[in-house]
């Protein structure tokens, strides 16, 4: 599995649109959580790092940089509610986010392939990666 960043399909609707963001077909082959994680206005999180857990992350509101670090390449992806896209971020990739929004917090969707064990999680301080944010 890769990073893999996807468009994601909009149904416009004139009284407010529908973004299609889960299809069996395209998805994990099961779910096994959902949560949304915020960032605050001008903050940073970074670097996570789960050992054994795939994610699917789709921006809910705001807009954030992510940046991901696998195989020493740094890739940085830009998420926003009006364009919206699905991220794939496999397990033993390095990982952060920073809001981009004025005065907002970022949601983000996140859904995993594994139930949430804080012990599969690695972290790093913000500066153990190189990465001028």
């Amino acid at each position: 599995m890769q990073v893999t960043f996807q468009n994601l399909k909009v149904i416009k609707n004139k009284k407010g649109n529908l973004i299609k963001i889960y299809s069996k077909r395209d998805f994990f082959r099961r779910i096994a959580e959902s949560y949304i994680s915020e960032i605050n206005h001008n903050k940073i999180k970074a670097w996570r790092f789960h050992k054994k857990t795939n994610q699917k992350l789709v921006l809910i509101e705001g807009n954030c940089i992510v940046v991901v670090f696998s195989k020493k390449k740094i890739k940085k992806f830009k998420l926003s509610y009006k364009k919206p896209k699905l991220l794939q971020i496999p397990k033993k990739t390095w990982y952060g986010f920073k809001n981009l929004s004025s005065k907002k917090k970022v949601k983000i969707l996140n859904f995993i392939d594994k139930k949430y064990d804080e012990n599969e999680i690695e972290r790093k301080k913000i500066n153990e990666i190189r990465y001028n944010w």
